[in-house]
């Protein structure tokens, strides 16, 4: 069977830089998190300065939550470019096969991971990459410059028709 669309890149350290940053920086569900941080932290900065009453935990939430989303960040990064240091010689070339009705993804070593649609929970898009979540909480990644078969807005119009959302 021939793959609809296929896609191929190099998996660096500027891979892993971005996908942390995604998973754990540029969430929206993280994005709110801090945002209602900021909030607790000025309400309880204009307690202070008012004179009323406050909490010191108002001033010790922001910087900690904060210090924690980096924290993920920095150990998620590193803990992948060691991994795949570790794993693999050489340049770590991912090759995705999208086919009717699964995808394939082909690791350097040779293995090779199916998977079906319906086992795919969401695809969310970063600036170079497209993240394709499972309900396992894997994550596939694709690179959108990376289609040597079809092209990003044909994939994109593909998996919608399967049902499955884009963010």
């Amino acid at each position: 069977m021939e793959p609809v669309f296929e896609n191929r890149y190099i998996r660096d350290k500027e891979t892993a830089k971005e996908i942390s940053a995604f998973l754990y920086l540029k969430r929206p569900s993280g994005i709110v998190v801090g945002i209602l941080c900021a909030l607790c932290f000025a309400v309880h900065l204009t307690f202070l300065i008012l004179g009323y009453e406050y909490s010191v935990l108002g001033f010790i939430l922001l910087p900690t939550y904060l210090a924690y989303k980096y924290y993920c960040y920095f150990v998620s990064k590193n803990s992948l470019i060691k991994r795949d240091a570790e794993t693999f010689k050489g340049d770590i070339v991912i090759t995705t096969g999208v086919y009717e009705d699964h995808i394939t993804v082909t690791a350097p070593n040779g293995s090779v991971v199916e998977l079906e649609y319906d086992k795919i929970k969401k695809i969310s898009l970063t600036k170079n990459y497209i993240l394709i979540m499972s309900k396992a909480r894997l994550i596939y990644i694709l690179k959108k410059d990376g289609f040597t078969k079809g092209s990003l807005s044909e994939f994109t119009a593909f998996i919608k028709s399967k049902g499955i959302k884009i963010k």
